[in-house]
């Protein structure tokens, strides 16, 4: 039984880490660099139809779900 309490106690003290400056600056820049080829992607492309607004939606979801659940979920 003492051994799950340490372990429950370690996850909660070092699973997840806290927005510092350097992660704020991280997440930035990431956002940034993904604002950036989004919008290549939309003026680069002959129309926009389903599969640009798809990749858009999925590479969001693949960059930004990670972040969000490893800094901004409590």
């Amino acid at each position: 039984m003492r051994k799950f309490a340490a372990s429950s106690q370690y996850r909660e003290t070092y699973g997840r880490e806290k927005m510092n400056w350097s992660n704020i600056i991280r997440f930035g820049f990431i956002a940034v660099l993904w604002l950036v080829l989004c919008y290549l992607l939309v003026t680069k492309s002959e129309r926009i139809d389903f599969m640009v607004i798809f990749t858009i939606v999925a590479s969001g979801i693949i960059v930004f779900v990670p972040l969000y659940k490893k800094y901004l979920k409590k």
